[in-house]
């Protein structure tokens, strides 16, 4: 499986964060409840370039 974490608003169709930096979110724990469930905690850090380059701030 594949996780793509996207963060919408209210309605899952609004982006509440138009207009700020572009992020990259570095995964730093994780945990399995049952066996089934997962939480996954993510750290961002602001890039100064494009997603996808070496660059951050």
């Amino acid at each position: 499986m594949v996780v793509f974490p996207v963060v919408n608003g209210v309605t899952g169709r609004d982006r509440i964060y138009d207009g700020w930096p572009d992020v990259a979110l570095r995964m730093v724990d994780s945990r399995t409840f049952d066996g089934r469930l997962q939480l996954l905690e993510f750290v961002p850090t602001v890039l100064t370039g494009p997603p996808g380059s070496s660059a951050t701030d």
